[in-house]
């Protein structure tokens, strides 16, 4: 970010989340918790990866052998939520912005597609990792540590 004119960031519109130097870190209260979990993004995830013992999960049958591990809500979509913390201590000044998503049963997927919108799963995690759907019709931008690009210096995502 900000070493060629194609490459800034948007002077407006952007939710900024300072990251942790040492873990690269933010935070997520999913669902109006009261547990903020250590978050982050992470394009290589094919889901969103959180834990959350209200959703079954899939199994095996009535699922498709390739969802075990996923979640399969019992009515689908379900909405879900994360409210996002920047870290303390960041460089970046500390904001709270609200993600809301979808959780689909994965059942219900256009057999042999390689990309799911909507994809949860994670039971046990003890994070939260907004994997590829996040991605999905958002830009978003990761600044490297000690790094300034505009009116930030790294490290921290926004989208």
């Amino acid at each position: 970010l900000g070493t060629q004119t194609d490459n800034a960031l948007p002077a407006t519109g952007l939710n900024v989340l300072g990251a942790d130097a040492a873990t690269g870190d933010f935070t997520a209260t999913y669902n109006g918790g009261t547990t903020a979990l250590p978050a982050l993004f992470d394009s290589g995830t094919n889901s969103y990866r959180f834990n959350d013992p209200t959703i079954a999960g899939c199994i095996s049958p009535p699922s498709r052998a390739m969802y075990v591990g996923y979640y399969c809500p019992a009515v689908a979509p379900k909405n879900a939520s994360t409210v996002n913390t920047g870290a303390m201590g960041a460089r970046v000044p500390s904001i709270s912005n609200t993600v809301n998503f979808a959780i689909a049963d994965p059942n219900t997927f256009v057999a042999n597609a390689a990309a799911f919108i909507d994809l949860a799963g994670g039971g046990g995690a003890t994070n939260f990792v907004y994997g590829m759907p996040f991605f999905y019709g958002r830009k978003v931008y990761i600044g490297i540590d000690q790094r300034a690009a505009g009116a930030y210096t790294g490290p921290y995502y926004a989208y």
